[in-house]
């Protein structure tokens, strides 16, 4: 229960899908966007599930995107840490709010196809409805937003023993090049054209057809297979 995470709480909002009284559990929390102003007090998601945070938060995308989350389990999903550092995922809300409501369900179906296209070519989890049915058939949770008291905190000082104390300077390395490579050098690519267009057309990624790595790359897209770990950050920048 929340309990072994917060002593003092009120709950806000609950959602349920299966029974945790038998079998392990895992508890998780997160902070909430659903804050109050000027307040004394925290707001959490408190998730408690028979499988691992990643698997849970993989399986409500795929349901967000082929069937819909209520308004409560959406809100979690995108308050979840990392999810806005998803770009697939969050280009995909962007076509998704773009499609006609008659039509939502087979937008629905034609949006996840090409947005699996992409996901073959970084070799993540195949993305369908069967995937989803496998997903939710096994899937056990209680999801909980909770309100707590915030307690007293000592006040940091600044000082630290040496750098080791404040990070590895081996990922600082890793995001200084990954920073360069990103703002110099490149620029994001734009999903949303390729997501809602009518035709399968992989010139809408934004791709230079004049670089030595294209007609390879259009391979492995129309093939769905997993691009060399070199040619993957292509599937994200394309060179100014």
């Amino acid at each position: 229960m929340v309990e072994y995470l917060f002593q003092e709480f009120r709950i806000i909002g609950k959602s349920i899908h299966g029974s945790l009284s038998k079998g392990p559990k895992r508890i998780y929390s997160w902070k909430s966007s659903n804050q109050q102003p000027n307040s004394t007090t925290e707001t959490f998601w408190v998730l408690q599930t028979n499988v691992r945070v990643s698997k849970f938060l993989e399986c409500k995308k795929l349901e967000h995107l082929l069937i819909g989350l209520s308004g409560f389990e959406l809100q979690s999903l995108l308050d979840a840490p990392g999810v806005f550092r998803d770009r697939l995922f969050i280009d995909s809300l962007r076509a998704l709010a773009s499609f006609d409501l008659k039509d939502k369900q087979v937008s629905r179906l034609q949006l996840v196809a090409r947005l699996q296209r992409l996901r073959s070519c970084l070799g993540l989890s195949h993305w369908n409805l069967n995937l989803l049915y496998t997903y939710l058939g096994n899937l056990k949770y209680e999801l909980t937003e909770v309100r707590v008291p915030i307690r007293k905190v000592k006040k940091f000082s600044g000082w630290v023993r040496n750098s080791s104390a404040v990070g590895s300077k081996r990922s600082l390395k890793r995001d200084l090049e990954y920073e360069i490579f990103d703002t110099l050098l490149t620029e994001e690519i734009d999903y949303l054209p390729f997501l809602v267009s009518k035709e399968l057309d992989f010139n809408l990624l934004g791709l230079s057809a004049g670089s030595l790595l294209y007609i390879p790359l259009m391979h492995y897209l129309e093939i769905e297979k997993e691009l060399p770990e070199h040619m993957k950050k292509l599937l994200f920048f394309r060179y100014l």
